[in-house]
């Protein structure tokens, strides 16, 4: 468990030009390196060496040592049994690419004195970067926050993640610590991990899973190395026994796509009583690999709520996926329903599935609404109730509209700068964006460069805009129960109508995909199921 880093901040000298002020050293070839944090991320750290070798004396109470990792193929040096936790738990968890140890010495200013801080390792996975300090919660001291403080602020400046290993929660070594005694088991010569994964649906236990098999001994071995591997999945919460229960794990394939729902509820699990079987409901689920294309789907209670009546469940599937994601942008940017009378928004990409429904709902708030349109949408955007429509084929909006309080990018991230130069100088003013250059980094950069520098993206572009008092983000779909009963309530009094391009049945999915793809849809898609 990763302890709080914040604590020590208050004593660090923060100042404006503290990147260009702070230094960090590492080695390379042997050789000695260094630089100021602001230029940090322009070298090779990532390669680097350890700065120092591990030693040992008699009056320590820890050991230097090995650990090997799978998804490195080789050794890295621990200092302390914690420290051999933790690459144990990277190796489980983390993607790991590599692990740098003792990667670099940061030099930082503090009230009255300059320190000097060494990081235990540097993880590059293929999710980001991670520096990471590890220290038992009981021997942490205050000039240790201090320094803890001063390597979270170079991490958070070159794009990286942070953390401090203090602590273990109850149980969860000792599973993994079970689970990575058979991660090098390799062959499978009775072929019963294919057995394990058909039988490990339904939440059946260690137990009953391994004398299924008639070969017991065995299958306990094989079914450690499916935890390990996370073909199958484990509460670790909890000790790790035969009467632990396994889920199937969340990857491989089939998979069924699909966000949005509406139908009616045919079963309720315990503890559920606002909703009951025969309820008309619709609601958008978190993306997963357990999807809504289906006769049947799996839904939590709070991620559906009752179907306005004047809604058909075609209209109420076409409207939910897509505006929780937009609201999501809305709301990250500084928007509030109860405040939105009278302020100004813009929407890039307002005849799309999700632009048509934001679009609605904004203006049914009493918002002044301006968007960008294709040819064929210009007019449905007007019909919608758009204040100020702008072909984007032939008119540049930035030319015509200043003073707005709100840019939310729903169809082209390129065009960031010309929406941020619209606002208004804060507070109370913002630019969030749904379509993420997260994305189109990793495509163009690959997974662990691409990923690192969307976040150094996402910081500078962050800070930039809270230097002129304005909010900015790349936001997500998140369930919100209470924004699904606002929109519910809005089509109720008909301000929000479903717009419908194209409705396609179940078998036809793939020529929906197809459609979708080329971006010619005005409003939204729609998938019945018979």
């Amino acid at each position: 468990m990763p302890t709080d880093v914040d604590a020590g901040r208050s004593g660090l000298e923060l100042g404006d030009g503290w990147t260009r002020r702070w230094a960090v050293s590492w080695r390379a070839g042997g050789d000695d390196a260094s630089c100021s944090v602001h230029d940090l991320v322009q070298e090779p750290v990532l390669t680097s060496d350890p700065m120092r070798h591990f030693t040992w004396r008699r009056d320590k109470r820890h050991r230097p040592g090995l650990q090997f990792l799978t998804s490195t193929g080789r050794h890295h040096g621990a200092e302390s049994l914690e420290e051999s936790r933790v690459l144990l738990t990277l190796d489980f968890a983390g993607d790991v690419v590599d692990v740098i140890s003792q990667p670099l010495r940061i030099s930082f200013a503090t009230c009255g004195k300059r320190r000097s801080h060494t990081p235990d390792y540097l993880a590059v996975t293929r999710h980001g970067v991670w520096l990471i300090d590890v220290r038992p919660e009981p021997l942490i001291k205050e000039s240790d926050r201090e320094s803890f403080a001063a390597a979270a602020e170079v991490a958070v400046a070159c794009g990286w993640r942070y953390a401090v290993a203090a602590r273990w929660r109850e149980h969860a070594f000792a599973g993994l610590d079970a689970m990575a005694s058979r991660r090098r088991l390799s062959s499978d010569p009775l072929g019963l991990r294919p057995v394990l994964l058909g039988e490990a649906g339904g939440g059946r236990r260690f137990g009953e899973l391994a004398a299924a098999t008639g070969c017991e001994p065995v299958a306990r071995a094989q079914l450690l190395h499916l935890l390990w591997s996370r073909q199958l999945g484990v509460d670790l919460a909890g000790p790790l026994q035969d009467r632990s229960r396994r889920l199937r794990g969340i990857g491989g394939f089939p998979q069924i796509l699909g966000c949005d729902v509406s139908g009616e509820i045919t079963a309720v699990g315990p503890g559920v009583s606002e909703l009951q079987p025969g309820d008309a409901v619709f609601g958008a689920k978190s993306p997963s690999v357990r999807g809504t294309y289906a006769q049947y789907c799996l839904v939590k209670a709070a991620e559906v709520i009752r179907k306005p009546p004047e809604l058909s469940f075609a209209e109420a599937a076409a409207l939910p996926y897509a505006f929780l994601s937009a609201w999501a942008a809305l709301t990250d940017a500084g928007f509030r329903a109860e405040s939105a009378a009278g302020r100004r928004i813009f929407l890039q990409g307002g005849s799309g599935g999700t632009g048509v429904v934001t679009l609605q709902v904004c203006k049914a708030l009493g918002a002044h609404v301006a968007v960008t349109a294709g040819p064929q949408g210009v007019d449905l955007c007007r019909r919608l109730g758009a204040d100020e429509v702008f072909d984007y084929r032939t008119e540049d909006f930035s030319r015509h509209l200043d003073q707005f309080d709100f840019a939310i990018c729903l169809a082209d991230q390129s065009e960031e700068a010309k929406m941020i130069s619209i606002l208004r100088r804060g507070p109370g003013t913002g630019y969030a964006t749904i379509v993420h250059p997260l994305m189109s980094l990793v495509d163009t950069k690959g997974l662990l460069r691409g990923g690192s520098e969307a976040d150094r993206t996402f910081l500078r572009n962050r800070r930039a805009q809270k230097r002129r008092h304005r909010a900015y983000a790349w936001s997500l779909f998140r369930p919100d129960r209470a924004a699904l009963e606002l929109l519910a309530e809005l089509t109720e009094k008909g301000t929000v109508q479903a717009v419908i391009d194209r409705t396609y049945p179940l078998s036809a999915t793939a020529e929906a995909h197809e459609y979708s793809e080329s971006g010619r849809a005005k409003g939204k898609i729609v998938i019945e199921i018979d």
